[in-house]
């Protein structure tokens, strides 16, 4: 692969700051650590799919897709969501640079 070591990098960056939720965690912080983990794997899967894209391109497609969404959505349980998932790939872009 092209960029196995930035796909590497954050694989790492998910696992040790997103870890896996737990079933005995309240209701918000379960749901909250599903969907940052939902935004961030789904980059590492874009990434793993197009093996010769740039990840950062990915991650800024990605990071537009969900501010946009957070700022189009009415539903505030959805936009909630989308804006903890915008949180989590900020983060992840700020260990790209």
């Amino acid at each position: 692969m092209v960029y196995d070591e930035l796909i590497q990098k954050f694989m790492n960056f998910i696992e040790k700051k997103y870890p896996e939720p737990k079933y005995y965690w309240t209701d918000i912080h379960y749901k909250k650590r599903c969907f940052e983990r939902f935004g961030l794997e789904r980059v590492v899967i874009k990434c793993l799919d197009n093996p010769f894209t740039n990840p950062i391109y990915i991650l800024e497609t990605d990071i537009m897709y969900w501010q946009e969404l957070a700022m189009k959505c009415t539903n505030a349980t959805h936009k909630t969501s989308f804006k903890y998932i915008y949180n989590a790939l900020n983060e992840l872009w700020d260990i790209v640079y």
